[in-house]
């Protein structure tokens, strides 16, 4: 996982970017690829919680990612709350390790919640916005 390198936070905290480091970590450690090297990145998140390693890597590194962005946000934007959505977001193995990272910062601290509209936050979210533009438009006509 590049974590120092700049470019999209996506590239390191979507699912792409999570599973894509984690295939290059199998790669580095195996001479061959297992079938533990395609898993999803919410797959990869439970295997740290049942005790692998390279998975637990992965996950702290995410999570650290995520504290230091959720943290940045808190203090630019005053926030006590912050609310995750989507398949990495509503991970409880990323959310629990976010949470401790962030109990240990000494300048920002906000609350975590899982957002209730689950792994679909995007979906209703860009839903939305496409709702928001058609309404727009047929009212400026």
């Amino acid at each position: 996982m590049a974590i120092n390198k700049p470019g999209a936070f996506e590239s390191v905290i979507g699912g792409d970017g999570i599973e894509n480091a984690w295939r290059q970590m199998c790669r580095k450690r195996a001479s061959r690829v297992s079938a533990n090297s395609q898993l999803k990145a919410t797959q990869i998140f439970d295997l740290a919680e049942q005790g692998d390693m390279r998975a637990r890597e992965l996950l702290q590194a995410t999570a650290q990612v995520l504290a230091h962005a959720l943290s940045n946000i808190s203090v630019m934007l005053n926030t006590s709350l912050i609310v995750l959505g989507g398949a990495i977001g509503t991970s409880e193995p990323l959310l629990r390790a976010t949470r401790k990272l962030l109990d240990r910062n000494e300048v920002a601290r906000p609350s975590l919640a899982i957002s209730l509209l689950g792994e679909d936050a995007q979906l209703y979210g860009a839903v939305r916005l496409a709702l928001d533009r058609v309404e727009s438009s047929i009212l400026s006509i």
